[in-house]
């Protein structure tokens, strides 16, 4: 059995409270291994389907936010998240990608994923804005 320690709690429960709030039906942590993006913590998605598989930095939505150091609301996926979505299973309607800074250091990114009811739309911006 894997012991999590105090970090691992905190993003696991970052994960869980960000989609209830955002009313998600996936949310997911990724942080950065090397040149890749991995996936150590999610919600609405079996984490064996996505921790094997992880995006490189500058690549899809998440590696896009990830290398540009900003939020995408709504944007659209592209070949590369099409392409994770058909790996791990899933797909992707509508998104809020928030990458995690600490210092301007790239601790992580919050990728938020269907939202349950309706779109991501600019209300959002506000969680995303607030210092």
């Amino acid at each position: 059995i894997a012991m999590h320690t105090e970090v691992d709690l905190a993003r696991a429960a970052l994960v869980e409270h960000a989609c209830d709030l955002a009313e998600a039906t996936r949310c997911a942590y990724w942080q950065t291994r090397g040149g890749d993006l991995i996936v150590p913590h999610t919600v609405g998605l079996p984490i064996e389907r996505a921790r094997n598989h992880p995006v490189p930095i500058g690549q899809g939505l998440v590696g896009t936010a990830a290398s540009s150091r900003s939020s995408l609301l709504g944007a659209d996926p592209g070949p590369s998240d099409r392409s994770w979505d058909d790996r791990v299973r899933t797909s992707t309607t509508g998104s809020l990608i928030v990458p995690l800074l600490h210092q301007d250091e790239l601790v992580g990114v919050l990728d938020l994923r269907n939202k349950k009811q309706g779109e991501f739309d600019s209300r959002y911006w506000s969680y995303v804005l607030e210092d």
